[in-house]
This record gives structure tokens, sequence and C-alpha cells, in this order.
């Protein structure tokens, strides 16, 4: 197959920002061998892709808008939404049919959208979580299930190094099938360590009502600190940035002023969100983890670089500063533009 001068059209999930923001990567050596680009996307991921790509053509594709609980079990809450979800993916599986139908494609590319494939257009899957986390009992049904999904792609990619160095047992796979391209990042630097500014920057993410809780922690305890501190919202269509004593609030910001507010702070308080953890396998700051509660993903990361790499962690309940050890980095990676071209080299 020709790699110049192909109809692509890609489409990431919408479960907080991160699999929009290691699109960014891709969507650019797409570009750059020549193809045309549509993005199907919700507002907020137009938003941030219009900031790099303000010329592809975009398409308005909703969203699964999963709701996080404040309270009681992640596992009833999601068997709660479970007709949601497969009705989602029905959704976007038919409008995709429909939306070739009218737009002919060469290649479709998903990433973690179960239902964006075409049987009749080269339909490239990619995902980290292979092995997708939850209680003992039912991670045998929901590999099945995840695998059943899988199956429908032409090709299946994980952005993780084949010796799991990132991902641990999520990417952990013996299909030969499946295959592994490396880190994706927006990132292709290590952040500087200059004229630190912020002693603390907290970075939110995720769905609601779970961003706005930790939100409001951070902001009580970094103004109790007196320390200077900055928090970036995670949220790319409100305009709401103020300071207020020793914080500073930035609701979003562009990949550039991102990593200049990171390297201007001494250490970093996050989410163990996958593209959190690539991203500073990437910027190599000191980081501390505040998995989503009940999500059980960014639960085994914490725990799974806590043990590798030292990094400290804690749940969002117990959380304050004095918890907090920067000392630690993530593993580095630094070869991440190979990752785009292992998966260029599969279209």
């Amino acid at each position: 197959m020709s790699r110049t001068g192909k109809n692509i059209i890609i489409a990431p999930l919408d479960w907080g920002l991160g699999h929009t923001s290691r699109c960014i990567p891709i969507i650019y050596n797409l570009l750059d061998k020549g193809h045309k680009v549509t993005a199907a996307v919700n507002d907020q991921q137009k938003s941030i892709l219009k900031e790099h790509f303000p010329t592809i053509t975009y398409a308005f594709l909703d969203g699964y808008n999963i709701e996080y609980p404040v309270n009681g079990s992640m596992t009833w809450n999601m068997a709660k939404q479970s007709s949601k979800i497969f009705t989602a993916i029905k959704n976007e599986n038919h409008w995709l049919k429909n939306y070739i139908g009218e737009h002919p494609q060469d290649i479709v590319i998903s990433d973690n959208r179960f239902g964006f494939y075409h049987p009749r257009v080269e339909s490239i899957y990619i995902t980290h979580q292979i092995n997708i986390q939850g209680p003992s009992l039912i991670k045998p049904l929901l590999y099945s299930i995840h695998k059943n999904y899988i199956d429908n792609f032409h090709h299946c990619v994980i952005p993780d190094t084949e010796d799991n160095i990132l991902a641990g047992q999520l990417s952990k796979t013996s299909i030969d099938r499946f295959k592994f391209i490396g880190p994706i990042s927006r990132f292709n630097k290590a952040a500087t360590n200059n004229d630190i500014h912020y002693k603390y920057l907290g970075i939110l993410s995720g769905p609601e009502p779970q961003r706005s809780v930790f939100c409001k922690t951070l902001e009580e305890e970094f103004l109790a600190s007196g320390e200077q501190c900055a928090i970036i919202g995670g949220r790319p269509l409100d305009n709401n940035h103020f300071k207020k004593d020793n914080l500073t609030y930035f609701p979003h910001l562009k990949t550039e002023e991102f990593y200049d507010i990171v390297s201007k702070s001494a250490g970093i308080i996050s989410r163990s969100g996958y593209s959190t953890i690539m991203d500073f396998s990437i910027l190599q700051k000191p980081i501390y983890f505040v998995p989503t509660p009940g999500q059980t993903e960014q639960e085994y990361l914490a725990e799974f670089h806590h043990e590798n790499s030292g990094i400290g962690f804690c749940k969002q309940k117990d959380f304050n500063l004095n918890l907090v050890k920067l000392e630690n980095s993530l593993p580095e990676t630094t070869k991440v533009n190979e990752s785009i071209v292992s998966l260029l080299d599969i279209i």
C-alpha cells in the first residue's frame, strides 16, 4: 500500500484528554507523509487539536460520556453504565459507516474507541491496555470482551516497549499480530530545570465529578502551603485563568506553554493516566501520583511505578502535601518518534 496521499480518519476516546493529546504526534507524522487527515472528535477534543492543526478536516463524533461516581464502587458504576457504553460503541460504528459512505477513507485509526472500525477499510486500533484491570473474578470476562472488539480491526498497536516498561501487565501479550510501537507523546525532549518558579504543579485530568473534587483538594493544600504553586485544570473550553495569593490556575495550556510551566516547576502532582506517564517518561520531572478513585487502571499504574521506579502515590481521600515526596522520575524514553514511524510502516 502506498504511504502517500491517503485519506485517513482518526478518532480518540474521550475519557479525559490523554487519548486526544497523544494523537497529536500521529497526525503530524501523517501530514508529513502527505496524507489527508480527518479527526472525528467532540468539541473539547477539537479545541485541543485545532491548536496544532487548524486546517485539517473535523467531523463531530460524540464521546462515550462516562460519568464517575463521587463515592461508591467504580465497578458497580461502570456496570450500571454498560448499556450506555455498548450503545455508544454501536452508534460510532454506524456513524463511521455512514461517514465513509459519503467521504471515502483509505485508513481508519481508532485510539481506544471500540466501535471505530470498518470491515472494508484498513482499520488500526491503538491501545495500551490489552488486559483491562478490574476485580479478579471478572478480569477474564473483561479481557474476552475487549479481545472480541480488537478482532474487528485489521491491526492492533500498543504504545509501549516490548518489555512493558511503562504499562506493565496492562500491555503484556503473546499475540503475534499485536505490534508494540513504543511510547507516543506530544513531547520530544526533557523539560528543563531552569528558572524554577513553582514548587508544585498540579495537573488535572479525567471525567467529572472527580476532576473537580481533586481540583478543590489541590487548591486548599496549595494555598495552605504558602509555596508558589500552579494548577493546570484540564478544561480546554474554559477561560477562567486566575491567581490567588500563592496559587496560579490555568484552565488549559497549549503544548508549548505546558512544557514551559512544567520546566518552571520543581515537581508534579498528577493522575496516573497512561498518556501522562508517556509524557513524563519524556519530560523527566519528579512526579507524584494520585489515581482517580476507583479507576483500576490508574491504581495499577501508580502501584507499578512505585514498585519499579519509586514514584510516590496515595489515594485521593488521603492526599495532603505532607505525603508528597518528589524524588523520582519515570523510566526515561526518548525515541518517541520511532513509535510513530512504526505505526506508519503498517500503512
